[in-house]
């Protein structure tokens, strides 16, 4: 799984929003609760792209979250996020996505989960699109994920290192 739906996984596992009080709840029985956070982080130095390219680097993450529950516990999460490392070599990561997580747990994941892009050239390197639902029956994927797919991230992630 990619670092985006990683860290959403976990802070929407574990995100708390407070519900309206009683009296607002009563109306406006259909209207979430919503929180929204802007982050902007410096990975020094960056795990994943020394996990992934093999180099010691720093990457800024610039993310945008705005997440809404609901009085029966569904949730929707939507994730914009930016990752650009400071080497050349390694590629612009620019996510954008929804995750909907239903009572049962279930968790659905559409938009541009991952697009990948050559920081030299400005060439979209990879480009996953569509809906994957996470269940209990397993992963079900809809649409181009090249991404998922992949048995080798380095080639996508270090375009100017192989």
């Amino acid at each position: 799984m990619h670092r985006p739906l990683q860290r959403a996984l976990g802070a929407t596992a574990v995100l708390p929003l407070a519900l309206a009080p009683a009296g607002a709840a009563q109306a406006h029985a259909a209207a979430p609760a919503v929180e929204r956070t802007v982050t902007i982080e410096r990975l020094d130095p960056d795990p994943w792209t020394f996990d992934v390219c093999g180099i010691t680097t720093t990457t800024e993450v610039t993310e945008r979250v705005t997440a809404q529950e609901w009085a029966d516990g569904r949730r929707m999460v939507h994730v914009v996020v930016t990752y650009v490392s400071a080497d050349p070599r390694v590629a612009i990561e620019k996510d954008s996505y929804t995750e909907l997580i239903s009572v049962d747990g279930t968790r659905t994941v559409v938009g541009l989960p991952i697009r990948l892009i050559d920081p030299q050239t400005g060439r979209i390197i990879i480009r996953d699109a569509g809906r994957i639902t996470f269940g209990e029956d397993g992963v079900v994927a809809h649409g181009p994920h090249p991404y998922v797919e992949a048995a080798d991230l380095a080639p996508f992630y270090c375009p100017g290192l192989t």
